[in-house]
């Protein structure tokens, strides 16, 4: 986030979206799919990663202050829930209306008959409400307490809460809570 300032200062008309997921989805995704050229350990990783994430999360929080409706931050989770409502959300925050087209675009990805990766624009999803929340059920507790010790001090700002138990963790329940300076956050409608 710590370019933007300089593209908002120099493009009045220019918007800032900070997408966000879960920090224990990405750290469970790094872990899984990611080559590790440094070769760093879960631990080290982690401690890069939310110390960039708090930075990010700072610079997003002065730049929405310093540029009013010109920065936003949007959970991942959010738009993997409701779709067309979070697309509806983030095409009203850079002025434009949604449009029959990408009504229907947005239904053809996340409701697809099966799963796609693409090589181009990213991933077809059959269900993306099942999608969001497949990191839980495939990692250890043992790290997801470890990604909420180590980043759990971000949590607040970001809009998160801790896992508390295994059977949480499991569950489907929301992870999302209010952040502490929900202004800065795309809602839907």
């Amino acid at each position: 986030m710590r370019w933007a300032k300089k593209m908002l200062l120099e493009n009045p008309n220019s918007k800032v979206l900070f997408l966000l997921r879960d920090p224990r989805a990405v750290m469970m995704s790094q872990m899984h799919r990611l080559e590790n050229p440094m070769k760093l350990n879960f631990t080290e990783n982690l401690t890069y990663f939310c110390k960039y994430l708090g930075d990010d999360i700072e610079h997003a929080e002065i730049l929405s202050n310093l540029f009013p409706g010109r920065v936003k931050v949007a959970h991942y989770e959010i738009g993997a829930m409701s779709p067309l409502l979070y697309t509806e959300a983030l095409y009203k925050f850079i002025g434009l209306n949604m449009t029959d087209e990408v009504t229907q675009y947005v239904k053809s990805i996340t409701n697809a008959s099966h799963d796609e990766i693409g090589f181009g624009l990213g991933i077809v999803r059959k269900n993306s409400t099942e999608a969001v929340y497949s990191w839980r059920h495939t990692n250890s507790y043992k790290h997801a307490k470890l990604v909420d010790k180590m980043c759990g001090g971000l949590y607040g700002k970001l809009g998160y809460k801790m896992v508390s138990t295994k059977e949480e963790l499991l569950s489907d329940t929301s992870l999302l809570v209010e952040p502490e300076n929900p202004s800065m956050f795309v809602t839907t409608p």
